[in-house]
């Protein structure tokens, strides 16, 4: 047997606190209901990266609006705005076919209006926004409600649930709970607009 060829990791990316925000999609959902009806859902997912203290946005669609909403409803909870937001090629964000890609006007018009700086990246590029794909992963616990809610409303309910579990569960990079790491976070987040 060859041994594999050596390959070096890719350093940890970290943060100060209130610097960043990674936000990301966990997108086309499909569940049932108790009555076998079908439900797609997306979800919006904004990180803070010091903390990695989260807020999940259930969503129907991928437009602009749901960002906007997505966003404007993670910085209230966070009770302030971080520096910067990390994006990948979500096509409400980014414009792709411009070169080097760009911020479209209408993310860039919102950053403007809350003191934010746009950032993107490339997708599936784990070494940048490594921190809400690693956190994506357990949005699938939503797959384990298949068959046991009823309502719309009852997702959004169950998507509250699985954030606030996410917020007090150790995290293995900080060996500390978000929410923890979050009250010395907060106190650098801009304030609301």
């Amino acid at each position: 047997l060859k041994p594999k060829a050596k390959t070096e990791g890719h350093p940890r990316f970290e943060r100060e606190p209130g610097e960043q925000a990674q936000i990301d999609w966990k997108e086309d959902i499909t569940l049932t209901n108790k009555n076998g009806e079908v439900f797609t859902v997306n979800v919006l997912h904004v990180t803070l990266k010091f903390s990695r203290y989260s807020h999940l946005e259930l969503t129907t669609q991928k437009r602009f609006d749901d960002v906007a909403r997505g966003l404007i409803n993670s910085f209230r909870r966070f009770g302030g705005v971080p520096k910067e937001c990390l994006f990948d090629n979500m096509s409400t964000v980014a414009n792709v076919n411009a070169k080097p890609k760009k911020p479209t006007d209408a993310i860039a018009k919102m950053a403007k209006d809350f003191e934010f700086e746009v950032r993107l990246c490339g997708t599936r590029k784990p070494e940048t926004k490594g921190t809400v794909e690693a956190k994506n992963k357990v949005i699938d616990w939503i797959r384990a409600y298949n068959g046991e809610f009823e309502t719309r409303e009852d997702l959004v309910a169950i998507v509250e649930d699985i954030n606030n579990k996410m917020n007090i569960t150790l995290n293995q990079e900080t060996d500390m709970s978000p929410s923890a790491l979050f009250y010395k976070e907060r106190e650098h987040l801009s304030p609301l607009p």
